[in-house]
C-alpha cells in the first residue's frame, strides 16, 4: 500500500521547501553535491576489501546576482548526493524525477529502507550535457508500507 507524501514528512529530514516538494504520494528529493569519480572502488564477496570509488567535489558556479549556483556537466557518469535523508519505517523507492529524464540525464531507481547523508547516486549525463542548479529536484521518493 502506498504511503502519502504528508505521512512521509515525518521520515524525511532536510526538505528544502516542503510546499513544493511534498506530493500526494511521494516527496521530491533535491541535489546537494555533484562529484566527479576520480578512481575505482573495490567490491568483494566478504566486504573486507570493499572501498568506495574516490570522488572530487565539483563546486557550482554562481551567476552574478544568483543565490544558487549551477553545475555545467559534460557527458559522463557523476556521483550525486541529496539534501534529504530518510529514516527507517517503510520500503522506499528513489526514482529519477520526470524532469531529470526530460533533460536526457538519468540515475537508477534504488530500493532501500533508509537513505543517509553519505549515500550517493550515479548520475548519467547525455552527450549534450546538463546544466543543473543547486537544490534542483532530481529524484522522487515513494514508500510502501511494511506489513
Amino acid at each position: 500500500m502506498k504511503v502519502s507524501g504528508k505521512e512521509l514528512i515525518g521520515y524525511v529530514e532536510g526538505i528544502v521547501y516542503e510546499k513544493t516538494q511534498v506530493k500526494e504520494y511521494g516527496i521530491d528529493l533535491t541535489i546537494k553535491c555533484v562529484y566527479e569519480i576520480k578512481d575505482a572502488g573495490s567490491l568483494d564477496f566478504g566486504g573486507s576489501e570493499y572501498r568506495m570509488a574516490g570522488k572530487n567535489n565539483i563546486e557550482p558556479v554562481k551567476k552574478i546576482g544568483d543565490k544558487y549556483g549551477w553545475w555545467h556537466l559534460e557527458h559522463k557518469t557523476y556521483l550525486v548526493s541529496l539534501n534529504e535523508t530518510v529514516k527507517p519505517g517503510f520500503i522506499y523507492y528513489i526514482s529519477p524525477h520526470t524532469r531529470l529524464l526530460n533533460t536526457g540525464a538519468n540515475h537508477p531507481t534504488v530500493m532501500t529502507t533508509e537513505w543517509g547523508s553519505e549515500e550517493v547516486l550515479p548520475l548519467q549525463v547525455s552527450e549534450q550535457g546538463l546544466n543543473l542548479k543547486e537544490n534542483a529536484r532530481i529524484s522522487r521518493l515513494f514508500a510502501l508500507r511494511i506489513q
